[in-house]
Order: C-alpha cells, then structure tokens, then sequence
C-alpha cells in the first residue's frame, strides 16, 4: 500500500510540479482530527438522514450520496439549494466535519462508520480550499484499507455529501 501512494505522490510531482506535491504531502501527513470526543451516530431511516450527537450535526444519508457527483463549485450549490426532511439550511462540510465519520481505516472494509448506508467507495469533497492555490480543495478518499485528505483540482468531480447543525437539545 505504502508503494502504491508513492508512486502516487510521484506521479502527481510530474504533472503538478514541486508545489503541488508539497502541498499534497502536507494534508495527507496532516492530523485534522478536531476532537479527542468520539462520536455518537444514530441514524433516522425515514428522514435519510444521521445524526451526530456529539457534534450536533445532521448528515444527509440518501442515495444521492452515492451517485451525484459534482464539481467543487457545483458541490457547494447543490448543499445550499439541497431540500431533505424539510430542512433548507446544508452546506458543504469542513474537512474536520467530514473526518469524523472515518474509523479504522487498518481493515478491509469502507472505513465509513457503519451508521451510513448510502456511500460510495471514493472521494468526497469538503468546504476548505488550498491555501496557497485556490483552484485546489480538500477531499477525503473513502476507501477500504484507506481514508486520507488530499488536494484535488476543483474542477473534477467528486461525491458530496452535505451537513448541518442541529440544535444541542
């Protein structure tokens, strides 16, 4: 696996330059957990949605989650326009938001908690661009055996899935 990101990290030197590969090591060597504080996930199968108690959020949790796929900016239309379970207030999650629904990322399976049922085996995007390039925005790679943040071009299409707060009653 080590030698599979490698080649990866090479590959990506050659066609985006020093700049990109540094900036592309940086985020995936990164620690963006935003708490010591686990979360707790309860999901509602009627309003396709899942609930983080412990953060407060509601997660969109609907099939279109794993089959729309959208641009960085389409990305951040589709969350502010999105209508779920009566609720106008989505938006594209941070990438510390995102990170939280990663597990142990060490075994076979989409390393996803387990309370989602509709996610696709790929990248989805966040709500943080690259600082130093702004045509770059964070992503995270949901995959079995895997889950890192990497910088993707904001023109590729990615998964979304969007969030909102909830209140902490």
């Amino acid at each position: 696996m080590k030698k599979i990101i490698l080649i990866f990290l090479i590959f990506n030197n050659l066609l985006f330059g020093w700049d990109f590969f540094n900036n592309l090591f940086l985020s995936l060597t990164m620690d963006s957990s935003s708490s010591p504080k686990k979360s707790v996930f309860i999901r509602n199968n009627a309003q396709q949605v899942v609930i983080d108690k412990t953060k407060h959020l509601m997660w969109q949790d609907n099939k279109n989650v794993k089959t729309i796929t959208k641009t960085y900016e389409g990305a951040i239309d589709y969350c502010k326009n999105l209508n779920l379970d009566g609720y106008h207030d989505w938006y594209l999650p941070t990438n510390s938001e995102l990170n939280t629904l990663l597990i142990d990322c060490s075994t076979s399976v989409l390393n996803i908690n387990h309370t989602f049922k509709n996610v696709a085996n790929d990248d989805y995007w966040t709500s943080n661009i690259d600082k130093n390039n702004k045509n770059y925005a964070l992503c995270i790679y949901f995959k079995p055996n895997m889950g890192f943040t990497y910088l993707a071009h904001k023109f590729l299409k990615n998964h979304v899935r969007c969030v909102r707060k909830i209140n902490s009653n």
